[in-house]
């Protein structure tokens, strides 16, 4: 019972990371918060291949008490996660959610949709790939003779 309830995080990346900084203050300004360490999480949009890096676009979302993204349409917007050494992208398909505890590194200014929008970039110290199993297990269940019940 009670790992259930532990972070998905280390504690050491809790311990480093700055837990008053926002995201919302991060998408304001990301070359003011350069440097400093931020957990985030969110919905995985995008990825792109640049050179030996793999860039994947993500949209911010709320974290839970384990620092799991929960699933909602509430957003405060984008960024983009900077990944190096990643043999294997695959793992990292749209739709799947992502925690981080990395550091701000800047900005980059990229189109959506015929307009520039400002995506923090971020490279992590430790990131954790939520399975979509996960989210099920996470759920309290009612157990009767003909069915399993998942409660919300």
């Amino acid at each position: 019972i009670v790992a259930g309830c532990a972070p998905i995080l280390s504690n050491r990346s809790l311990r480093e990371v700055d837990q008053s900084l926002t995201f919302r203050e991060v998408l304001k300004n990301p070359n003011a918060c350069k440097g400093k360490l931020i957990v985030v999480g969110g919905r995985i949009l995008s990825l792109a291949k640049r050179d030996d890096e793999l860039w994947v676009e993500v949209l911010q979302q709320p974290l839970d008490g384990r620092y799991i993204p929960e699933i909602t349409d509430s957003s405060d917007g984008r960024f983009i996660l900077v990944l190096k050494g990643i043999t294997n992208p695959d793992t990292y398909a749209p739709g799947r959610r992502i925690t981080i505890a990395g550091e701000v590194t800047g900005e980059i200014v990229m189109p959506i949709n015929k307009m520039s929008y400002t995506y923090p970039t971020m490279t992590p110290r430790e990131h954790i790939l939520i399975l979509p199993e996960n989210y099920y297990e996470m759920s309290p269940r009612l157990h009767n003779n003909s069915a399993t019940r998942v409660m919300k």
